[in-house]
């Protein structure tokens, strides 16, 4: 899905961008030694879930149907382990994802429903390499003002880039929806060609 011409988006690409950001020097791997690689290879997991996590992209949905579940357990449901990438789960359904079942319950990387056949809808964890070029900037806001206070020590500056970082959000947002097909041109009107 990147398009960024000849680059290798990977977690110490965009680490050493927001480095760059906050005036600190890049780095080339997590197990440099430095400070800012030490910060870097310790927030940079949590604080990328958690803005995969902070909002329904649609670059992030997945869907799948569940396999090869567990036999019933006492309250008579079966187990299903959940997609490795499973950031977040949107709808759960017998056959079709959209469903929206309630009947389940989730016992920590496993659904328990009473049904041998469950398809869910989630949200994954989507590979740097496969973010939208549209996103990067977010990602990368966003990291340079987590890691800011770590490694600058100055809270105005880190003030600073939580305003550019939530602001990048916002924006990443507002493209995302506008990436959703147009539903009121499908509202039944007949387009008429003029000239």
């Amino acid at each position: 899905m990147n398009n960024l011409t000849n680059l290798d988006i990977n977690p110490v690409y965009l680490c050493s961008q927001a480095l760059i950001m906050l005036g600190a020097l890049p780095i080339n791997s997590f197990d440099e030694g430095s400070v800012e690689s030490e910060v870097a290879s310790t927030l940079f997991a949590t604080i990328y879930n958690r803005l995969l996590s902070a909002s329904n992209w649609s670059f992030s949905e997945a869907q799948a149907c569940l396999q090869n579940p567990q036999a019933r357990d006492i309250s008579g449901k079966y187990s299903y382990s959940l997609p490795y990438n499973l950031l977040r789960l949107q709808s759960v359904g017998y056959h079709d994802p959209k469903e929206n079942r309630t009947d389940y319950e989730l016992v920590g990387k496993w659904l328990k429903i009473d049904s041998q056949k469950v398809a869910i809808s989630y949200f994954a964890r989507v590979d740097c390499s496969d973010l939208p070029d549209w996103f990067i900037y977010t990602v990368v806001t966003t990291l340079a003002s987590e890691f800011c206070l770590p490694i600058t020590g100055s809270p105005s500056r880190t003030n600073e880039l939580r305003a550019i970082a939530l602001k990048a959000l916002e924006d990443a947002k507002l493209l995302d929806k506008r990436q959703e097909p147009n539903k009121s041109l499908d509202a039944g009107y007949e387009l008429i060609d003029v000239r």
